[in-house]
């Protein structure tokens, strides 16, 4: 997961505008849910069956999220080119919260451009999938992958809170504190860091004093970002940058002059490269390159201190 910057890209006109389709579900919507006079603050009733929205996922709204996200589901950075493998999600649900059976869900974000992003049904929808840890061994992992998965997984109507819950239009979404990240309003470094010192990659809640940090173990936990499919994937990432890794300290082993640095640099560029937004999994190419780029820095000190010895030593 990366930030990603919504200023980047123009609300899609149907929802801007809006269409005639989204402002008609909008008036519907809030008849369905609202029929009385609510007060805000005060809990609406359960309205059962819930509001068929639709108008959401317009072409232009998701040729808007393509955009936004670079083809990317924005809570694994996977790839989500074919529509039947891409949903446009509601960071926000909107029919129904899970574990509180008296909330309507957040029916009047349903539209709302600030509310949309491109996720993967994997991340998003309910599936079982296997989940890889920190503790799993080689031998589980490759069983994991031999093996149906009997775990159920994923977001859908998943968005706990620490803080108070809007029920309501006029309840104030700043107070309720999510649990879930959302990439367009979070840095998600704040609260997620890569493994890359073990067998697999995998991500898991910044360490704070006391355990992880909330939230992003919770991101990881809602979305299963350490789903055993997707961490080969990522891993197979992680194979290639060691690789690359490998080659700029030998390199430098062999050939620690001016002209063997600048090899070593030249080959860095190409390990930044991952980094790039077109490319899968950046936020893990990032972290490996942070930890590549302070070893190296740790190199060149040990470089530098030698030929000031031997200058000295003259």
């Amino acid at each position: 997961m990366r930030r990603v910057d919504r200023a980047m890209v123009l609300p899609p006109p149907s929802l801007a505008t809006p269409h005639a389709s989204v402002a008609s579900e909008r008036a519907d919507a809030l008849s369905h849910y609202l029929p009385n006079p609510v007060l805000a603050g005060s809990m609406p009733p359960r309205i059962e069956p819930s509001y068929p929205f639709k108008a959401y996922g317009s072409t232009d709204v998701r040729i808007a999220l393509d955009n936004l996200f670079h083809g990317k589901c924005a809570y694994c950075e996977g790839e989500v080119g074919a529509q039947s493998d891409e949903d446009v999600e509601h960071y926000r649900p909107k029919a129904g919260v899970k574990d509180d059976a008296l909330h309507n869900g957040y029916w009047w974000l349903a539209s709302d451009w600030n509310n949309l992003l491109l996720s993967c049904q994997h991340c998003n929808q309910s599936r079982r999938q296997h989940i890889v840890s920190l503790a799993t061994s080689e031998d589980e992992y490759r069983s994991m992958l031999a093996q149906p998965a009997t775990q159920a997984t994923g977001k859908l109507n998943q968005f706990p809170v620490a803080g108070t819950r809007a029920y309501h239009p006029s309840d104030q979404l700043e107070q309720e504190q999510p649990a879930l990240i959302d990439p367009t309003v979070d840095d998600p470094n704040v609260h997620l860091i890569w493994v890359t010192s073990s067998n697999y990659s995998l991500v898991v809640g910044r360490p704070l004093a006391g355990g992880e940090d909330p939230r992003g173990a919770a991101t990881v936990a809602i979305c299963a970002l350490n789903r055993a499919r997707l961490v080969r994937d990522r891993t197979a990432l992680l194979t290639q940058l060691r690789m690359f890794r490998t080659i700029v300290f030998d390199q430098l082993n062999r050939d620690d002059s001016d002209a063997g640095v600048a090899t070593a640099l030249d080959m860095i560029a190409i390990i930044r490269s991952f980094t790039s937004i077109g490319h899968n999994y950046t936020a893990l190419a990032s972290a490996f390159v942070e930890e590549v780029i302070e070893e190296l820095n740790g190199v060149l000190v040990k470089r530098r201190e030698r030929a000031a010895a031997t200058t000295a030593a003259r």
